[in-house]
């Protein structure tokens, strides 16, 4: 653990963020994020740090 980890604010949490895929190589655009049944099932209550 690096030195100052422990006093470090947990990153906020966004499960399931969608994006537009391109060919560019550039970052892809978010276009949405939560839970969407089929392919993304958990929110950010589900997930914690230890």
């Amino acid at each position: 653990m690096a030195t100052g980890e422990r006093d470090a604010p947990p990153l906020p949490i966004e499960p399931c963020v969608r994006c537009t895929g391109n060919r560019t190589g550039v970052e892809s655009a978010e276009t949405g994020s939560g839970p969407r049944g089929t392919y993304c099932r958990c929110t950010a209550s589900d997930i914690t740090y230890d």
